[in-house]
């Protein structure tokens, strides 16, 4: 059916209401209508306004049955100029619980004016509505874009199926949402409803500002995983003018991607709402993200950029938020879990790179989020510039380093958030300006071959001091250093030597470099050697059988005892050594699938007896290493390392090493297997199941 070129609720000129008391178009489970224009000719519009003095519809499309319409270029609510208020007196247009209808159109004889109903401009309600879209139209204002006709409430979304799209990604999907009494779009008690690519609160151009009086957009509470944007081209909404918020979230769990609030659609021109960007009062909704696409730009608003009145898990990620009047980002008490915000300590440039340091509190033991922002003012986020983690001690506290070469230009300042696991972010309340600095350290550290060494263990002691690790070409860097203070640099590592063992630099002015070069290796075992059988002519000759549990004297390290007590394996060093050091490395997080644990500690044998240092200590190759020190050292406390076995039958236990003790014990005996190697030895050894 085609309904074209009416006059319904005017006088025949469609300049004056001659209103029908209740619906003027009822579309009741029927299915493919069109209502308006299907080319470009004007005399096919409707003109549908003035209806429903009982508070009944414009248009009303009705029924589950009623799927695949069209409603195409009519004025809804105006005089036939489209620029005169005849309003409906009930919404423009209602689907009732009908799905698959489209509102509007990409061509621009397609786009309806829907403006003035003393109701919703577009409602779409109802368990059956789903996969609607209502695109391409001017809702709240003239046929021109320009001038305040405003609905009550532009597109309200309640209680609807999901899938239901406000807009669009194509060209000449947008709706201009705008000049409405209450807000420009609503969506309560629904999911999946998607807004995309609309101007709301501005006027057709984008340019200047047409209020809707209360929000842009409102998602209620009850309303959950609904969009506002997107990270495609063209998904992005312009949300600016408005008379609040540009944003407010009372759902939870909802998503604000790729949006531009408080400006142009360029992001170049102050649009600004007239309190916040975007405000929340609920959980666990994103405003932003990592992913390409999903950060918004939020600014110029008047009171503040983002603000979390309550909620946690309410993560903000990747926006640029700036000149906003209170702040980028504010929390209220107890939103999102009073996460503290990063306290920034430096911020410095040398050359091309940028340094920002700083310190950051959360919850115990827990990895958080840094997120480093160059900006104009304190607390603004307007430009992201590097993304960083850190994990808090036991107490709470960590603290943070990063070293990014993105330029800082005219923005003087680094600003910071700090997002924990669970998504609740901090707010923006401090900054370091930054300062012009070409004091750094750097160096290569490699073997005498002069291959780089990856992964080296580089300290850092001074003010500040910092730990980092060398990358794959060997190097490390210490930039942003302050000058005028005295520096050590020292490289780690349990399986090399260095030389220099440490390089000093006292007052520091200026770019140094420190190079080092291993004095030995002693690589750790990355992976273990295939196991033989243990019995059969396969048996590794240099393996001790399984079944001998002690061994001559003679076949021990000369610099250790070791003896079997209670099922434990102690060793402990020779008394009055002198010579060599002694090294050696045991795997503990090496075992097969079955359950075992070790646990490695010191223990002091007795008091007063000469012997040298045993230490024990954990490195990132997971392996436990212990010393026995010398030359001619001797300290007056004699120590032990104890290692007590929890293994089941088949466990494995890697090891490598030129002097190693290794062991296991099986469940159905309390037997012990250790191996004393006067030469290289590589495990592993398994624990046959018939022990």
């Amino acid at each position: 059916n085609l309904i074209q070129g009416c006059y319904i609720g005017t006088n025949n000129l469609g300049t004056a209401a001659s209103p029908n008391a209740s619906l003027g178009i009822w579309v009741l489970n029927s299915p493919n209508n069109v209502i308006g224009r299907r080319d470009i000719f004007t005399s096919q519009r409707n003109v549908i306004s003035g209806n429903g003095t009982n508070g009944f519809e414009g248009i009303r499309i009705e029924g589950a049955a009623s799927s695949g319409n069209r409603v195409l270029g009519n004025y809804v609510g105006t005089d036939s100029g489209g620029s005169v208020a005849i309003p409906n007196f009930g919404t423009n247009v209602w689907i009732n619980g009908a799905p698959n209808n489209v509102i509007g159109g990409l061509a621009d004889e397609d786009q309806n004016v829907i403006s003035a109903s003393n109701s919703n401009g577009v409602h779409i309600s109802g368990a059956a509505a789903t996969g609607n879209i209502v695109q391409g139209n001017l809702i709240g204002t003239d046929r021109f874009g320009s001038a305040d006709l405003g609905n009550f409430t532009g597109v309200a979304v309640t209680s609807a199926g999901a899938n239901n799209v406000i807009g669009g990604t194509a060209a000449g999907a947008r709706n201009v949402i705008s000049g409405n009494t209450t807000a420009g779009v609503i969506i309560d008690t629904t999911s999946g409803t998607r807004v995309e690519g609309n101007y709301i609160g501005t006027n057709a151009a984008g340019t200047a500002a047409i209020p809707n009086s209360t929000q842009g957009v409102i998602v209620a509470a009850g309303a959950t995983n609904n969009t506002i944007g997107g990270t495609t081209a063209r998904a992005g909404n312009t949300i600016s003018g408005n008379t609040t918020a540009g944003v407010q979230l009372n759902g939870n769990g909802n998503f604000v991607f790729g949006n531009f609030i408080g400006t142009n659609p360029t992001g170049t021109t102050p649009i600004p709402n007239n309190v916040l960007g975007i405000s929340i009062s609920a959980s666990n909704n994103q405003i932003g993200g990592t992913a390409a696409g999903k950060g918004n730009l939020v600014g110029f608003n008047s009171v503040g950029g983002v603000r979390v009145n309550s909620g946690s898990g309410n993560a903000i990620l990747s926006n640029s938020i700036y000149s906003n009047s209170g702040g980028a980002v504010l929390l209220l008490t107890g939103a999102n879990n009073n996460q503290p915000s990063p306290r920034m300590t430096v911020a410095s440039v040398s050359a091309s790179t940028v340094v920002a340091q700083g310190t950051a509190r959360g919850p115990a033991n827990t990895i958080l989020t840094i997120q480093l922002f160059a900006s104009t003012d304190c607390n603004q986020a307007e430009r992201l510039v590097g993304t960083t983690t850190t994990t808090t001690d036991g107490s709470g506290n960590a603290t943070f380093s990063a070293n990014f070469s993105a330029p800082v230009d005219t923005r003087k300042f680094i600003t910071a958030t700090a997002t924990d696991p669970l998504g609740n972010t901090s707010a923006v309340t401090t900054c370091a300006e930054v300062v012009t600095n070409t004091a750094f350290i750097s160096g290569r550290v490699s073997d005498v071959a002069g291959t780089p060494l990856p992964n080296v263990v580089v300290t850092l002691s001074g003010a500040p001091s910092r730990v980092v690790r060398t990358n794959a070409d060997g190097r490390y860097t210490f930039s942003g250093l302050a000058p005028n203070i005295t520096y050590t640099v020292t490289p780690q590592s349990p399986y090399y030597g260095f030389i220099p063992l440490r390089e000093t630099f006292p007052n520091l002015s200026g770019p140094i470099t420190a190079d080092f070069v291993t004095q030995s290796t002693i690589p750790p075992t990355v992976f273990p050697p295939p196991s033989d059988n243990f019995d059969g002519p396969t048996r590794d000759p240099d393996r001790w059988n399984l079944g001998v549990l002690s061994h001559p004297l003679t076949d021990f390290d000369p610099l250790v005892t070791v003896a079997q007590q209670s099922g434990k394996l102690v060793i402990t060093p020779r008394a009055n050594l002198s010579g060599n050091h002694f090294n050696g490395y045991v795997s503990v997080n090496s075992f097969d699938l079955t359950n075992g644990a070790i646990s490695v500690k010191l223990e002091q044998a007795g008091a007063g007896t000469t012997a040298a240092i045993f230490a024990v200590g954990e490195d990132s190759q997971n392996f436990y290493r212990f010393v026995v020190a010398g030359p001619n050292v001797s300290p007056s406390v004699r120590e032990q390392l104890l290692l007590e076995p929890t293994t089941t039958a088949g466990s494995v236990l890697y090891f490598r090493s030129t002097h190693i003790c290794a062991f296991v014990t099986t469940p159905r005996s309390s037997r012990s297997i250790s191996k004393l190697a006067p030469t290289a030895l590589t495990g592993p050894y398994v624990v046959p199941s018939r022990y």
